[in-house]
């Protein structure tokens, strides 16, 4: 979250981190706005999964450059002009280049997020990828990949079919968008109504299964709360609002 020109803009992780703590939201808003300040902090472990995870990303990158794939990269600097950046992106893909590499995507209502990759398939349309340490899907990444393909299905007429996790442990997985939208577009518009009210009451829970690693997005049972649920083997571990 950021204060462009009087307004504040918004990326996919201020939505995961809403849905997770609107508390967190709250007084990132409020660091935005200039009415509170950022505490410093040195977290050395969280700075080792930074790189690590930096790693794996340019890893992952060379392995499409041996492969042959030709490689957009974008990037922000020196100028840090997202508008500029995202017409950059937009002319790639026009252009079919087989991968363009930290994409900008910026929507119309001024929500914005940096893609890891936006690979072009056979039917020259782009799907998203995101490389992530983990070894397994997590809800968060499918929220941020549903951004990324809103945008690309705006920029080439046409939704991707899937998006996709570059997990640590070298296995893709992979999920198909229209599982999710209607979550997705609900929680992104109820966002919008107030960042400084608790997160209001919502109709649908997405359930995370990574064995096999599926995806679900599905209404609770009659009179339930809302939830995001992660279901490993046996263990569920639910997420609430």
């Amino acid at each position: 979250m950021q204060k462009r020109q009087g307004q504040l803009t918004f990326s996919p992780s201020d939505l995961t981190g809403y849905l997770a703590c609107p508390h967190l939201i709250q007084l990132e808003r409020r660091v935005a706005l200039g009415q509170l300040a950022k505490p410093e902090a040195e977290n050395p472990e969280a700075e080792l999964v930074k790189r690590k995870g930096e790693e794996h990303e340019r890893a992952y990158l060379e392995r499409l450059r041996a492969a042959g794939k030709t490689v957009a990269e974008i990037s922000l600097e020196p100028d840090h002009d997202w508008e500029r950046a995202a017409r950059e992106t937009r002319q790639a893909i026009e252009a079919q280049t087989d991968v363009v590499y930290q994409g900008v995507l910026v929507s119309d209502d001024g929500w914005r997020g940096i893609a890891d990759f936006l690979e072009r398939q056979a039917d020259g349309t782009y799907e998203a990828v995101d490389t992530k340490l983990a070894r397994h899907a997590k809800p968060a990444y499918i929220l941020q990949l549903l951004f990324y393909s809103e945008e690309l299905a705006r920029i080439q007429g046409r939704e991707p079919a899937r998006m996709h996790v570059e997990l640590g442990s070298g296995e893709r997985a992979s999920y198909r968008p229209d599982e999710f939208a209607a979550y997705y577009r609900r929680l992104r518009s109820r966002y919008g109504v107030d960042p400084d009210d608790p997160m209001p009451d919502a109709d649908v829970r997405v359930v995370l299964v990574v064995r096999p690693t599926t995806l679900l997005a599905r209404s609770p049972a009659a009179g339930g709360p809302p939830a995001i649920e992660r279901v490993t083997g046996e263990r569920r571990t639910v997420y609430r609002p």
